[in-house]
C-alpha cells in the first residue's frame, strides 16, 4: 500500500506540475502586466528626488458630485502608529535626496465592494477602500506633467467614474478643477513635501 501511494504521488506530481520541470523561464514584464490586468489591478509608479532634503507625503482627495467628500493624509494616518515603534519619523518618512529617487507606488484593485488602493513607499504600505459601486464606468489616468523633482504638492493620478453609461476619457494635462467638474466620483492622488522639523 505504501508503495502504491508513493507511486501515485510521483505520478500526480509529474502530471500536475510537469511544466515546472521543463520550463524554468522566469516571469518578465509581459507576464506581470497580464497577471495584473487579469486580476483587475492597475499599478502606478512615481520616482521623486528633491533638493529640499524634506520628506514626501501622499494626500488623497475624494470628490462626489463635485463636492469634496474626504481627504486622506498618509502621514496623519500613520502618525498614531508611531507610539508602537522605537524609530524616528524620518525612518518611515525619509528625506528625499537630490541624486537617488524614492519611489511611491499605487496599486488600484477593482472589487465588487468598490475600489481598493494600496499606497506603498520604501518603508510604509497602507490600503484604503473607496465605494465606487454606483458608478457604471470607471477609469484611471496618471497626469502627464509630473516633475521628478518634488518641490510642492503635485497631482499624480486620478481615478474617476460616472453613474450613467457615458465616460469621457480624462486628458492627462487637465487641471484638477476641470476633472472634478467632469465626473460624478473622483479620487485625486498627490505627492507633497513634508517638513518633519
Amino acid at each position: 500500500m505504501k508503495r502504491f501511494l508513493h507511486l501515485l504521488f510521483v505520478f500526480l506530481s509529474v502530471v500536475c506540475y510537469g511544466q515546472g520541470f521543463n520550463n524554468s523561464q522566469s516571469f518578465d514584464d509581459t507576464d506581470l502586466r497580464f497577471l495584473f490586468s487579469k486580476n483587475g489591478i492597475e499599478a502606478f509608479k512615481f520616482p521623486f528626488t528633491s533638493t529640499t532634503k524634506k520628506s514626501m507625503n501622499i494626500v488623497v482627495e475624494e470628490y462626489s458630485n463635485k463636492q469634496l467628500k474626504k481627504i486622506i493624509n498618509f502621514y496623519d494616518d500613520f502618525k498614531p502608529l508611531m507610539k508602537l515603534f522605537d524609530e524616528p519619523l524620518t525612518h518611515f518618512f525619509p528625506p528625499l535626496q537630490d541624486s537617488i529617487a524614492q519611489v511611491v507606488r499605487f496599486y488600484l484593485t477593482n472589487k465588487k465592494s468598490g475600489l481598493s488602493v494600496t499606497i506603498k513607499t520604501s518603508t510604509i504600505e497602507r490600503e484604503y477602500k473607496f465605494s465606487f459601486r454606483v458608478e457604471k464606468l470607471t477609469q484611471s489616468r496618471a497626469f502627464d506633467y509630473i516633475p521628478n523633482n518634488l518641490s510642492k504638492r503635485e497631482p499624480l493620478l486620478v481615478y474617476y467614474g460616472n453613474k450613467n453609461t457615458s465616460l469621457i476619457a480624462c486628458p492627462g494635462d487637465a487641471s484638477v478643477a476641470s476633472i472634478v467638474s467632469m465626473y460624478d466620483h473622483v479620487l485625486i492622488f498627490y505627492a507633497e513635501i513634508l517638513d518633519l522639523h
